[in-house]
Formats: structure tokens, C-alpha cells, sequence
């Protein structure tokens, strides 16, 4: 069973930079639910991850109208999906999103349009961002690679 860690940003930097510290402890291929209302810093938290796997974060969007953007990196590309126009399982292997997330670094936003067989796999973990106020953010870690009381970022 995956553990739940707490973390408190302060600022957008502060998810910036735990973004990064996520890329740098991922082993290898994974879809992490991303959840979090409109405004809640979830693009902040991607572009830190890309920054992390030597992606440009300027070059990083919000996918809420193309679905899915994906970022070539090595040895893993990262796919960031937003599934909010997906309305059942058909329309997840019909836009052909399953095979973009083979072999890559997923962030998917609306992760509850996930197959049930990708949310149960061990390869499956989940970040939620909830606004504590205007800067600082409560995110909610559930990933399998990240043991309770792993350092985090200076200012987390």
C-alpha cells in the first residue's frame, strides 16, 4: 500500500520546485493522477516535473483543450493529459492515450476517466493539490516510489 505524505508549498516556486524533486525520484515509467481545482497550481507542479526530466518548462501548457501534450525526454518522455472531455472508458482507447502513456511519465488530470486496470497498477499514483490560501497549497502525495520521510525541498 502506497503511504500518504503531506507537503506544504508556500509559493508557486515552492510547487515549482517539488515538481522538480518528484522527476528526480521517478524510476522509471508511471501515470500520476493529478487532481486539484482551477487554479490550484497543477501546471506549476507539471512544469516543475518537466524541468526535473530536462524539459523546458516554458514550453509546457495546460492540455484542457488538446487533451494530450507530450514532451520528448530521456530515457522517459512526459505526457500531460487532461481526460475532463473524456466520458467513458471507450473514449480513453479511441483517442489513443493509452499508447502515449506506454513507456512514459504520465500526469493525468481527471484521472477518474482511467481505466480501472491502470488505477489499480502498482505503476499508478496519485498527487492532489487543495488551496490553503492564496499562495500555499496542501498536496497530497500517494506514489509508489516515495517512502515517508524522504527529504523534500528547502521551504517544503
Amino acid at each position: 500500500m502506497t503511504t500518504e505524505i503531506k507537503v506544504t508549498t508556500s509559493s508557486e516556486d515552492d510547487t515549482f520546485s517539488l515538481g522538480e524533486t518528484i522527476a528526480s525520484r521517478i524510476p522509471g515509467p508511471i501515470i500520476i493522477g493529478l487532481k486539484g481545482q482551477l487554479g490550484a497550481g497543477k501546471t506549476t507542479l507539471v512544469k516543475g516535473i518537466a524541468r526535473g526530466l530536462g524539459i523546458d518548462p516554458d514550453t509546457v501548457t495546460s492540455p484542457t483543450y488538446s487533451i494530450a501534450q507530450h514532451y520528448e525526454a530521456s530515457p522517459h518522455s512526459l505526457c500531460h493529459c487532461d481526460l475532463y472531455r473524456l466520458h467513458s472508458e471507450d473514449d480513453f482507447y479511441h483517442s489513443g492515450i493509452d499508447e502515449m502513456l506506454e513507456d512514459a511519465i504520465a500526469v493525468v488530470e481527471w484521472p477518474e476517466m482511467l481505466p480501472a486496470a491502470i488505477t489499480t497498477s502498482s505503476a499508478y499514483g496519485e498527487i492532489t493539490l487543495s488551496a490553503i490560501s492564496e499562495h500555499e497549497r496542501l498536496v497530497s502525495l500517494r506514489l509508489p516510489f516515495w517512502a515517508e520521510g524522504q527529504e523534500l525541498p528547502a521551504g517544503e
